[in-house]
């Protein structure tokens, strides 16, 4: 591909023409940037929400769990202690989910999800490093074309050779992060459903169990 400095010069600016960055993959790049950490902060807040939900169930269950059991050692009937200590059984089941699924979202989706907004601002401060190196080269254009002396020239060449540098090796840099991350998105997406839905699972069966096990009883 041409470098931007081949692309400025192809564009041959007429005297005092105000310079457009001939290489609008970086604004298109920031665009992006924006759009995806939009996306992930409203992901990053359902997962917290998630975690939160998971932690009070968790205690809830924790603490009928511990009544039921205190429920079943308080009374002199065989029977209800033993199924006072099997319903404290399953509840003590669903904490343990609960605490699982807790640590799933908080530690695989949540920290996965914070990693990739850090990149993502990480790419935004390169594309922001970038702009005083246009900007240089604009005014050191502006010059040349109003003055053309040998000085003005090489003051040209030279900004703008520091800008085509900076280019390649950004533009290498953003888009190895944005291929490696190319499905995350999904799979985060995908990573929250798969913890509601296997919650739900798992209460919906030990649900069942719990109560062939009073009928048991």
């Amino acid at each position: 591909k041409q470098g931007f400095g081949a692309k400025v010069k192809d564009f041959g600016f007429a005297m005092g023409a105000k310079v457009e960055d001939p290489e609008p993959w970086f604004d298109e790049q920031r665009q992006e940037v924006t759009s995806r950490e939009a996306i992930l902060t409203q992901m990053l807040q359902q997962a917290q929400r998630i975690v939160a939900q998971y932690k009070q169930l968790s205690l809830a269950y924790a603490e009928h769990a511990t009544k039921g059991r205190e429920l079943g050692e308080g009374v002199s009937d065989t029977d209800i202690e033993a199924c006072c200590q099997r319903q404290a059984t399953g509840l003590e089941k669903f904490k343990e989910l609960l605490d699982d699924m807790a640590c799933q979202v908080e530690i695989t989706v949540k920290g996965s999800i914070l990693d990739y907004i850090r990149e993502l601002q990480a790419i935004a401060e390169v594309i922001d490093r970038r702009v005083p190196l246009v900007r240089a080269y604009t005014v050191a254009n502006k010059e040349a074309t109003s003055k053309n002396t040998p000085e003005t020239l090489a003051k040209r060449d030279e900004a703008l050779a520091a800008v085509d540098e900076f280019s390649k090796a950004a533009r290498a840099d953003i888009q190895r992060v944005f291929d490696v991350r190319r499905d995350d998105l999904e799979s985060y997406y995908l990573a929250l459903a798969k913890a509601h839905q296997e919650c739900g699972i798992f209460m919906a069966k030990s649900w069942d169990e719990g109560k062939a096990q009073e009928t048991d009883g």
